[in-house]
């Protein structure tokens, strides 16, 4: 049987975090959860497995998604980065990582994670 991948999802809305959680659940990732950045830093630095993905808000208070991302390459360097955005595509085009649009059905989001998972490392 194959282990499941571990998904760090960071968002600040306790029910988008929740709902998120429980369809990944479901899916059958193991799913690790923070409700901001600086919990997300925390887990990442406690954590002893690998973490597949960190699927992030954009914008969250004091510590947003790119910082985060930063934060988690310079710790876990390899480690995918999925943002969630409610913001315009084109707008957030710059940041140079996947982006999956706000508000998004589960099929998006369980497309694109497998997309980013499965995609080659970073160089």
């Amino acid at each position: 049987m194959k282990k499941a991948e571990t998904v760090l999802l960071v968002e600040d809305s306790a029910t988008v975090l929740a709902l998120v959680r429980a369809f990944l659940q479901n899916e059958g990732y193991d799913v690790l959860s923070a409700g901001s950045g600086e919990e997300a830093v925390r887990i990442c630095r406690e954590f002893d497995g690998r973490i597949g993905v960190v699927l992030t808000d954009m914008i969250m208070p004091n510590m947003g998604g790119v910082e985060l991302a930063g934060r988690v390459r310079a710790m876990r360097p390899g480690t995918k980065i999925l943002f969630m955005s409610g913001y315009a595509e084109e707008e957030m085009s710059s940041i140079g990582a996947p982006i999956l649009q706000k508000p998004f059905t589960p099929h998006a989001l369980s497309a694109k994670l497998r997309e980013v998972l499965d995609a080659p490392p970073d160089r």
